[in-house]
């Protein structure tokens, strides 16, 4: 679980990823709170998975664009070893983000 993140607007092309935690099963339900915004921007979120000995993650599931403060959640079956989220904010200003 992350707590907290506050995302500012992304670099074109480019998600900023969580650090990486052990999966609890093959399977998994995971939630996405958005609880405030700053201007008009959309969140991607994308769940990755690898095993330890893999030199990328790749994605396994992904919650789609998030543009209203609301709980989003996604079940991803099939997990790797490690998961982690990449967060993509898109916004047209760079004070611009999501809580």
């Amino acid at each position: 679980m992350f707590t907290g993140f506050h995302v500012f607007k992304c670099p074109p092309g480019r998600a900023k990823n969580t650090p990486t935690f052990p999966r609890g099963g093959l399977s998994a339900v995971f939630t996405v709170q958005k609880l405030d915004l700053v201007g008009a921007v959309s969140l991607a979120v994308t769940i990755e998975h690898e095993n330890v000995e893999d030199t990328t993650s790749t994605p396994a599931g992904a919650f789609g664009s998030i543009t209203t403060v609301t709980v989003a959640t996604t079940e991803v079956n099939g997990l790797k070893e490690q998961i982690r989220f990449a967060l993509s904010l898109t916004a047209t200003n760079a004070w611009e983000g999501v809580t």
